[in-house]
């Protein structure tokens, strides 16, 4: 069982608060920022010593000044490689996950939030011996590229890099951030700090992905037959009016001389 190390000291960095989304450690993310605090947050933390900034997913997207309240306890510290602004005075970042941390309180600033957060990491052995894990790594190898295929995707460099990833930590973490869909799911496995829970949890939530892409695929060629179908009857009518069209002016004019001789007849 993986054993986790919590720091006693706290540290204080700009926060970045995300909507819809969740940053992993071991992994490097472009993120495009227009709210004026995000904005300075970056700004800071990218003119910053260590350009270290503390990312967090919101619970709800639609809050717009969120509190500590509005965001999960658990985020990333990640550090600014780049930083560019657009013409539409919003920013793209490059950010690279570092480690996970626990938010405690956030502190306002002039123009942006601070986070004081403590960092959490799971403590792993480079050379894993575990049969266990070892069957895990091989489940979660295999499901990965079922579960690309299911969204349409084919991702060779990511199935290429987890080919020959050893560690189960940054295994779980690539593949969450790169194959997972939902936040809830992202972030269940951002805050699963024992790295053999994490496994089983990264099964659980592949083996979703799956299932779900599957059932999308079925509903699209349902969808697909469907349109084909109407189509081809929308076709069939209005060949059947072009030719009413063609013998109407005919046929209208005898059942109007039928109907004038029914009534004179009485």
């Amino acid at each position: 069982m993986s054993k986790v190390k919590r720091q006693n000291t706290t540290t204080r960095l700009p926060l970045l608060p995300l909507r819809g989304l969740a940053v992993f450690p071991n992994t490097v993310i472009t993120i495009d920022a227009a709210r004026d605090r995000s904005i300075a947050a970056l700004q800071s933390a990218a003119q910053g010593e260590d350009q270290r900034v503390f990312v967090v997913a919101q619970r709800d997207s639609l809050t717009e000044k969120p509190v500590l309240e509005d965001l999960y306890t658990m985020g990333t510290v990640a550090v600014v490689k780049q930083l560019v602004h657009l013409p539409d005075r919003s920013v793209r970042v490059l950010l690279e996950g570092h480690s996970r941390a626990m938010l405690l309180s956030v502190l306002e600033g002039e123009s942006f939030q601070w986070a004081e957060l403590v960092a959490v990491s799971p403590v792993m052995e480079l050379v894993y011996t575990d049969a266990n894990q070892r069957a895990m790594m091989r489940a979660i190898r295999t499901l990965a590229p079922q579960a690309a295929r299911a969204h349409g995707q084919s991702m060779p460099e990511l199935l290429q890099a987890i080919e020959g990833e050893r560690s189960p930590s940054v295994l779980c973490d690539v593949i969450a951030s790169s194959l997972l869909t939902r936040l809830e799911d992202k972030q269940a496995l951002l805050e699963c700090l024992d790295v053999d829970e994490r496994m089983k949890l990264m099964l659980e939530k592949l083996a979703d992905e799956i299932q779900i892409g599957e059932l999308e695929e079925r509903i699209h060629e349902r969808v697909h037959e469907y349109m084909d179908r109407a189509n081809h009857e929308y076709y069939l009518r209005e060949q059947i009016h072009a030719i009413q069209d063609e013998l109407g002016e005919d046929e209208d004019e005898e059942v109007a001389e039928l109907r004038k001789r029914i009534r004179a007849s009485k």
